[in-house]
């Protein structure tokens, strides 16, 4: 695909809900493992009671699942550059969101 036909990446952080990612970006799981995408548009589960996650099922409108600010994701995602070409890596951005574990050495 060339520069002018990739899509701008963003991310949309929706009211009491999903997180949805649109655009040319490569995403990781908290182990960084790539998150296989067959569309350019996805929905993340956010509220962690999916039962697909990453991917949204819709299971934060049965718990009514509330947000604080749903217009700002945790963190921004960060460019890196990747054998000439540039992708988003959105790890840090929606690890927490996707019920993703994280460990780290107890003192």
């Amino acid at each position: 695909m060339s520069s002018q036909q990739r899509s701008s990446p963003s991310i949309t952080a929706c009211p009491d809900g999903l997180l949805l990612i649109r655009g040319d970006i490569e995403l990781l799981t908290g182990t960084g493992d790539e998150i296989t995408r067959k569309r350019k548009t996805i929905a993340l589960c956010r509220c962690g009671a999916s039962t697909i996650k990453p991917h949204c099922d819709g299971t934060h409108k049965l718990i009514n699942f509330t947000t604080d600010n749903p217009q700002e994701p945790a963190a921004k995602p960060t460019e890196k550059s990747t054998t000439g070409s540039s992708t988003t890596d959105l790890q840090e951005t929606v690890s927490d969101e996707l019920g993703t574990e994280r460990r780290t050495p107890s003192s």
